[in-house]
């Protein structure tokens, strides 16, 4: 019983924290506003983990495509089987009932209680939310379709025409390389990762560094700007009610 705006409120403070906080930590953060809706700590995980999977598949997929022109089909083939090995292991651990009380023993221990209806959630959404599922993936294609034509008008105002799909395929590939937790956000890795594989396709590292840093302090001015100015309102909002 929540709004999309609470929602979208919520998300744009994530994002905000991800940009201060190293590696991808900050994302965690979506949980406890979960909790701020009073949807239990399992549960909230279990979305919170089929979200990121939903957009993470959807990322490895267009990566793959992407990578095919720059390896060997031995090495290609090599990454699959790696990628599906990990995703067999992560699979185990999520919908086994081995897997989830090996966790539970292991892992959490004393804290496992805080995590019920974790499988319960899981199992329900893949089985009898189909539609809810088919709509996050259909959001995460159009929000990268989104991300990938901004970069496309910001390389076509440095000089340099490049194909949306082209965009949408090395981002994909860019993303993969970001998760890396080595900087904030993969800040610096990206924009590297980027030049590099733009480099490959001709593309000049000044309009591809141009382009991605421009993208960087857009979103960043937008995510951060308006995160602020509704966790303002909603303080003022709080202030007054008291």
């Amino acid at each position: 019983k929540s709004t999309i705006f609470g929602f979208f409120r919520y998300t744009l403070l994530t994002q905000a924290l991800s940009i201060t906080v190293p590696g991808r930590i900050g994302e965690i953060s979506m949980i406890y506003f979960y909790k701020k809706e009073k949807i239990h700590l399992g549960k909230g995980t279990a979305l919170f983990l089929l979200d990121k999977s939903i957009n993470l598949g959807f990322l490895c997929i267009l990566g793959l495509v992407g990578l095919m022109p720059f390896v060997g089909i031995q090495d290609f083939l090599k990454i699959v089987g790696l990628l599906a090995i990990g995703g067999t292991i992560v699979l185990f651990f999520l919908f086994s009932k081995r897997g989830r009380d090996f966790l539970k023993v292991r892992l959490l221990k004393k804290h496992s209680a805080n995590f019920q209806g974790f499988g319960n959630t899981l199992r329900s959404f893949l089985q009898k939310q189909k539609m809810a599922l088919a709509l996050d993936l259909l959001l995460t294609v159009i929000r990268w379709m989104l991300a990938a034509f901004i970069l496309q008008r910001l390389f076509t105002s440095f000089g340099t025409e490049v194909p949306m799909a082209t965009i949408l395929v090395t981002n994909a590939i860019v993303f993969l390389v970001s998760l890396v937790p080595l900087t904030v956000q993969g800040i610096g890795l990206r924009e590297t990762a980027a030049v590099v594989l733009y480099g490959f396709q001709g593309v000049p590292a000044a309009a591809t560094a141009s382009a991605y840093l421009s993208y960087l302090i857009i979103m960043t001015i937008y995510t951060v700007g308006l995160a602020t100015i509704l966790a303002k309102g909603d303080f003022r909002g709080k202030v007054e009610k008291d």
